[in-house]
């Protein structure tokens, strides 16, 4: 299978035989994936995401559902400013294959 992303910086490709799974959103369903680590939970500071696959925004949400934070993955996501309570990591979105 052929893979080919093309955004504003340029086109890439990469070639594996029943490696890359294509989603029509570019949703990465984290259930299914092992190489993405979040750490630590709970936490009330920083919440780490580490990946061999590349992520770009990430959606969390409070347990009404409601996206509480959207944004750019830099390993690190700042969560101190959170009222108490429990929050879901709802998508990671690919990001520059």
């Amino acid at each position: 299978m052929k893979l080919v992303a093309t955004n504003a910086f340029g086109s890439d490709s990469e070639i594996k035989g029943s490696y890359i799974t294509v989603s029509p959103s570019g949703i990465i369903d984290i259930s299914n994936t092992e190489d993405i680590f979040i750490y630590p939970n709970p936490t009330h500071n920083l919440l780490y995401i580490d990946s061999q696959t590349k992520i770009g925004i990430i959606e969390i949400s409070n347990m009404l559902g409601e996206i509480v934070y959207k944004g750019f993955n830099n390993n690190k996501i700042n969560i101190s400013h959170f009222a108490n309570g429990v929050y879901s990591l709802i998508n990671l979105l690919l990001y520059n294959i």
